[in-house]
C-alpha cells in the first residue's frame, strides 16, 4: 500500500529512505538540503515552533511503498499570500505521478494555499504533459524553469451554482 508522508527532518528512518531514493536516481533534491539545513540550525522543538509561528512554510512530502520512497516533492510558501511553490524530484517516469495531485491537494486544503506554482525543468516533458492534462496553466519560462499554476476553485460558488441548477 502506498502512503503519503510529511517529512520530519529529525526522523532517521525517513532521512535514510530519502538518501536511498536519491542514490537510486543519482539526484540531489531540495528535500535533502532542507533536512540538513533544519537539523544543523534547530532542535526539533524549535523547528515545530517555527512551523506554527512563522509566515513561511517549508515542508516536503513523499510517497512510500514497502518502506521505499517512490516520489518526493518540496513545498515552499507564504501563509499570508496563500501561495506556494512545489518542486518535484527529477525522476524518470512514464506513468502518472500520483504525488502531483496529492501535493496540490495538501497545499490547498491543509496549508490553505490559493495558488500552487510548480517548477518544472524544460527537460521534463513528461511532467509538463501531465500537469497540462491535470489542468495546470503553463505560465512560461522564468530563470530556466517552466512555471505551472493551479488556482483553488471557489467551492462555495460551485456549490451555489450546483444548488441553483438542482432547483
Amino acid at each position: 500500500m502506498k502512503r503519503l508522508y510529511l517529512v520530519n527532518p529529525f526522523d532517521e528512518r525517513q532521512k535514510e529512505a530519502i538518501e536511498s531514493f536519491e542514490r537510486e536516481y543519482a539526484i540531489h533534491t531540495e528535500t535533502s538540503s532542507f533536512i540538513r539545513r533544519i537539523c544543523a540550525s534547530n532542535t526539533e522543538e524549535e523547528y515545530q515552533w517555527t512551523k506554527k509561528n512563522k509566515n513561511e512554510i517549508e515542508e516536503s512530502l513523499f510517497l512510500e511503498k514497502d518502506s521505499k520512497v517512490l516520489d518526493l516533492c518540496h513545498i515552499y510558501g507564504e501563509k499570508d499570500m496563500k501561495r506556494c511553490r512545489i518542486s518535484f524530484a527529477s525522476i524518470p517516469h512514464t506513468k502518472k505521478r500520483k504525488l502531483i495531485s496529492l501535493a496540490a491537494d495538501y497545499a490547498m486544503t491543509t496549508l490553505g494555499m490559493e495558488e500552487v506554482f510548480i517548477n518544472v525543468s524544460p527537460k521534463d516533458q513528461a511532467l509538463m504533459d501531465e500537469l497540462t492534462l491535470q489542468g495546470y496553466e503553463n505560465l512560461g519560462e522564468e530563470s530556466g524553469i517552466i512555471l505551472f499554476l493551479k488556482e483553488k476553485e471557489d467551492v462555495s460558488i460551485k456549490g451555489q451554482t450546483y444548488e441553483t441548477v438542482q432547483k
